[in-house]
């Protein structure tokens, strides 16, 4: 969640989507008539217009508690009656989010290409194990969480498989099916129908919901055999917060560090300008740089996160807007306007104000 501080203009998305999912929720569980069900399709069309991560929880909520029912009380676990309201609003409301960005146009949000699910359908399932033991998310998703929740999917699927053969009860293989279809929606099915798979690491926020749950879930059914164990696994849990928090510290660190450096490389660039052209309001500028700019730290950045204002195109601009206190604009140019690669940047006047940066 350290990535929170890097996108404030987000506050509001994240809260009203989380606010709203968590609404829905409440109504699924406490209200089982007509209206509580139209209450959380609303509130789930609300978290989908804002935030289409938080939708996920959802399939997650349904999934985890068959999961348990089946876990701990196989003989109650009533699949249809545990799963279908929640996966019902799901469906529900992600057709009448698809029908309003139908209706809004293009404008509303990225445009969505189904053909594209074709091309994106393998990098999305491997993905799901990726994260697990590919280095792209290992400086945001540490070894020792990598390591208790992949060992928390493998013991529970195995205890599920075993228990199947042996009781030959269908409850164990849903229950395989529901971890299935959490393990896949936590990976946030939006990243499918786009023409760039993009599986940023926001866009998993769902992730660090189901994989402690699956591990309590573990730890729970130890418990269950074995209740000695109880005071070892608190100090255990302890080291394990402990390891987790310090990861995400670090991370937020990492991005107030690459704050400041941003901050420092505009007022510079800032400098520059008022040199080469002024500052006032109303100016046009175009910032051309990439990955490689001499503002980006690259210590922990993974896909967009912990990027600087300068490696996204729509950024520059604004922050140099936010530090000179001039209402300045932004056009957009091609790189070749720039003549040479710059060793830190270049100001050139060219009608407007070009930056030129790696």
């Amino acid at each position: 969640m350290a990535d929170l501080s890097s996108f404030t203009m987000a506050y509001w998305n994240y809260g009203i989507s989380w606010i709203a999912m968590g609404g829905a929720l409440y109504f699924l569980r406490t209200s089982k008539n007509f209206w509580g069900l139209s209450a959380a399709i609303i509130l789930s069309v609300i978290t989908l217009t804002s935030y289409q991560v938080a939708a996920q929880l959802l399939i997650l909520a349904a999934g985890c508690a068959y999961l348990y029912a089946a876990l701990f009380k196989p003989k109650d676990s009533l699949f249809l009656e545990l799963t279908w309201r929640p996966v019902f609003v799901y469906v529900v409301s992600c057709a009448i989010f698809l029908v309003m960005k139908k209706c809004i146009g293009p404008e509303w949000g990225r445009p969505v290409h189904f053909s594209a699910l074709i091309h994106n359908i393998k990098p999305y399932f491997t993905d799901i194990f990726y994260q697990f033991f590919n280095g792209k998310y290992s400086s945001i998703f540490p070894m020792h969480e990598r390591f208790l929740y992949f060992s928390s999917i493998l013991v529970i699927s195995l205890y599920l498989i075993c228990m199947l053969i042996s009781k030959r009860n269908y409850c164990y293989f849903f229950a395989l099916l529901s971890l299935a279809a959490c393990l896949a929606f936590a990976e946030n099915p939006f990243n499918l129908p786009f023409d760039l798979f993009w599986p940023s690491p926001r866009s998993l926020t769902c992730n660090s919901f189901l994989y402690p749950v699956l591990l309590i879930f573990v730890v729970q059914k130890i418990f269950s055999y074995h209740a000695q164990f109880q005071k070892a696994a608190f100090y255990l849990g302890a080291v394990f917060l402990l390891l987790s928090v310090n990861n995400q510290a670090g991370l937020f660190m990492e991005r107030r560090e690459q704050t400041q450096r941003d901050i420092e490389i505009g007022n510079a660039v800032l400098s520059d300008i008022k040199n080469t052209a002024g500052i006032y309001n109303g100016e046009k500028i175009s910032v051309v740089s990439s990955w490689r700019n001499i503002a980006q730290l690259n210590t922990i950045a993974v896909m967009d996160y912990a990027s600087s204002a300068f490696t996204t195109a729509w950024s520059p601009v604004p922050l140099l807007r936010k530090l000179s206190g001039a209402d300045l604009r932004s056009v957009s140019m091609t790189a070749s306007v720039c003549p040479r690669e710059p060793e830190r940047w270049d100001v050139l006047k060219i009608n407007d104000v070009v930056v030129c940066m790696k």
